[in-house]
């Protein structure tokens, strides 16, 4: 854990917040685009397209929907 160091005098303090989704959430094989669940994608697919033509990089578009579905649940709490 790194000790509290204040802001410099003068600079906004910029806070970053945490979001996540359930354990099962497929994040990962979710359209970010659509929404449609690609049942086929595996560990080894790093990128793949999606019926809609949008093409997704895996890491990239489960950070996207993680974001999403984490703004949906906040919003609706």
């Amino acid at each position: 854990m790194q000790p509290y160091i204040p802001a410099p005098k003068g600079e906004v303090l910029r806070l970053k917040q945490v979001k996540s989704a359930g354990r099962f959430f497929p994040s990962s094989k979710t359209c970010s685009s659509c929404g449609e669940i690609n049942h086929n994608l595996t560990l080894k697919d790093r990128a793949w397209r999606c019926i809609c033509s949008a093409r997704h990089d895996r890491d990239l578009n489960a950070a996207i929907n993680i974001l999403n579905h984490a703004n949906k649940v906040l919003t609706a709490a």
